[in-house]
């Protein structure tokens, strides 16, 4: 039960990052800027191949999609804040499918500061001193 809440709640800080962080600089793709954070927490969770591809396709989704909504219902801020929280909770539970409970116990050390960076810059996209 207390690596379940554990999975819970480092995803649901990881999913608060990736919303935070809806486009990538000007300078980075959005597939750039998924690779880059995918980098990121394959270097601290230490994923195989097979694991590294999934993050970053799952990255990669999860961007396009709270880009599209934003986009989407920026006018609606009510409705988009409900989406948002659905784009979320799937984005939880693909990424407690994907990796192990030690994986995802060994982000969360780095979650407020990956979190911190990218919501305090959201212009430079990528978080470089994680």
């Amino acid at each position: 039960m207390k690596r379940n809440l554990l999975q819970v709640l480092l995803a649901m800080g990881l999913c608060g990052y990736l919303s935070s962080c809806v486009t990538p600089s000007t300078k980075a793709s959005l597939p750039d800027f998924a690779t880059s954070l995918t980098r990121q927490m394959a270097d601290k969770a230490h994923l195989t191949e097979g694991q590294y591809d999934r993050v970053r396709k799952l990255h990669i989704q999860q961007l396009a999609e709270v880009k599209r909504l934003k986009k989407q219902l920026a006018h609606q801020p009510i409705l988009l804040q409900n989406r948002l929280e659905e784009v979320r909770s799937q984005y939880e539970w693909e990424l407690a499918t994907i990796l192990s409970p030690e994986q995802l116990a060994s982000l969360e050390p780095y979650q407020n500061e990956l979190t911190a960076q990218l919501v305090e810059s959201p212009n430079q996209g990528i978080a470089k001193n994680l």
